[in-house]
């Protein structure tokens, strides 16, 4: 067995999701019926995506206030992924075990998918109709049980089908504002997709590649070299990097606190995948962050001003509905999933 969290073989690593299964049933997984008695028994890696789930949302605000003031989406995808690649570079040091050097497709291949969902992200954002953008990307948490049922093998029971639909409109409801001119429509759909399907099956493929039953990767040597690819990936996007606003120290320190903290969402939850699989239910966790940027968002606003801190009634409505059902479909997939 490898030793991912030791810097000798004494010391012991971290199960895998195949060395720790969850529960009695199919897969590890819990009946719907028959919840077990200690139900948090299998749930505490779920404190990971939770955590990641307010790390981005706080990122997200400094990162949005980069690009008030004029960073374009080049310079702060550059800046975050590099935050990544260093952090991640981390578990190099915990691990003994040798590269596969025929298998650094898989790592490669996984970093595409990660580069191509931002991409996907940012045109949607910068050139599409954000109204329309932002409640499609809750599409995600329901793609990832679609994909991990079709390229994962696993079969899922009806609670994380039940919670991920639950999430997915929950999430919906929360982003909506009715604002928007709801121009580009075709445009903003096709790169809201791509973006969210992109990361669902970058999802996958991390607890496919690390957690599987026949995976050949350790999180220790996965994760950092994949990271590593994106980094090498992320170099085109010198061409739009604007050295003159981060030069700005405003700027430069909203997008290294920013960056920062979108690096450590990412650890957050590719760790989580990598060691212990379970990406739908770590995906419906994850869809707090929902929650987490539409209140920042709105105490933001109060200080500094914005749109957020007069929505009308009918809004705040939807969103309090969101957050309900969010909240509701991530109590089902710890309690029954």
């Amino acid at each position: 067995m490898t030793q991912l969290y030791g810097i000798t073989k004494s010391l012991p690593i971290l199960p895998r999701q195949r060395d720790f299964p969850f529960a009695a049933g199919p897969l590890g997984y819990r009946s719907l019926r028959h919840p077990q008695p200690a139900v948090l028994d299998d749930s505490y890696h779920l404190l990971f995506p939770l955590a990641a789930s307010v790390l981005f949302a706080c990122g997200l605000l400094f990162l949005k206030r980069a690009t008030l003031e004029g960073a374009n989406p080049w310079t702060v995808s550059l800046v975050a992924n590099l935050w990544a690649a260093t952090l991640f570079s981390g578990f190099w040091f915990l691990e003994s075990e040798p590269v596969h050097v025929w298998l650094l497709w898989q790592p490669a291949l996984v970093a595409v998918f990660y580069i191509s969902g931002q991409m996907g992200t940012f045109f949607a954002i910068t050139h599409g109709d954000v109204s329309i953008a932002a409640p499609l990307f809750g599409i995600k948490v329901l793609l990832v049980a679609i994909l991990a049922t079709l390229i994962g093998g696993q079969s899922l029971p009806t609670a994380i089908w039940l919670a991920a639909t639950l999430a997915t409109i929950g999430i919906a409801l929360v982003q909506w504002t009715g604002a928007g001119t709801h121009s580009r429509i075709g445009y903003t759909i096709l790169s809201a997709m791509a973006a969210s399907t992109s990361f669902s099956i970058f999802d996958v493929l991390v607890q496919r590649f690390c957690s599987s039953p026949t995976a050949a990767w350790s999180s220790g040597r996965f994760l950092p070299i994949m990271f590593w690819f994106v980094a090498s990936f992320s170099t085109v996007f010198l061409v739009g990097f604007q050295r003159e606003k981060f030069a700005i120290p405003a700027v430069r320190r909203s997008l290294l606190i920013g960056g920062l903290l979108i690096g450590l969402q990412a650890l957050c939850i590719v760790f989580t995948l990598s060691a212990f699989g379970d990406a739908p239910r770590v995906n419906v966790v994850y869809s707090m962050r929902g929650i987490w940027g539409v209140l920042l968002a709105w105490g933001a606003a109060l200080i500094w001003g914005g749109s957020e801190a007069s929505l009308s009634r009918k809004t705040m409505v939807f969103r309090l509905g969101g957050a309900l059902m969010i909240t509701i479909s991530v109590v089902i997939a710890i309690l029954f999933g």
